[in-house]
């Protein structure tokens, strides 16, 4: 599907992804405490259908997808999934970031800034690729302590 247009997700996305918000990780609520109600200035959605996939946050004016995972997906079989899924969306130029769920609630101001810096580039220039890896430098350099 080309860039900018949209799809419809199916009844039966939207009501799985109601049900993956009712059942949210401690990491999630805390990300989404700071997210929700335009707490950066753009809209966030939580459990948000993208094609075949849900992902655990978006925001639709930067294009830009939130997952934070846990440690299933260090696994082998959910690392190819993740893989797999984050190739489709960067082919449909979303951009996504990936965090370790466990390791948010030490390092959340920071991921929340750099979330913030990252929508602000993404409107302003288009592009997010720069601002995303140093989104990433941050929250390593957090999460080593």
């Amino acid at each position: 599907m080309p860039q900018g247009q949209k799809s419809r997700a199916s009844s039966k996305m939207i009501a799985r992804a109601r049900e993956f918000r009712h059942g949210m990780t401690p990491a999630e609520e805390l990300l989404w405490s700071r997210l929700q109600n335009r707490g950066l200035g753009v809209k966030f959605r939580r459990h948000h259908p993208i094609g075949r996939f849900i992902v655990d946050f978006y925001c639709d004016e930067a294009r830009l997808v939130v997952e934070l995972d846990s440690e299933a997906h260090a696994m082998p079989r959910e690392a190819e999934q993740d893989r797999e899924r984050d190739a489709w969306l960067e082919e449909r130029v979303y951009r996504l970031l990936r965090f370790q769920g466990r390791k948010i609630d030490k390092v959340v101001a920071a991921v929340v800034q750099g979330l913030g810096d990252v929508c602000d580039a993404r409107r302003r220039l288009g592009s997010v690729r720069a601002c995303a890896n140093e989104v990433r430098a941050v929250f390593r350099k957090h999460s080593e302590r």
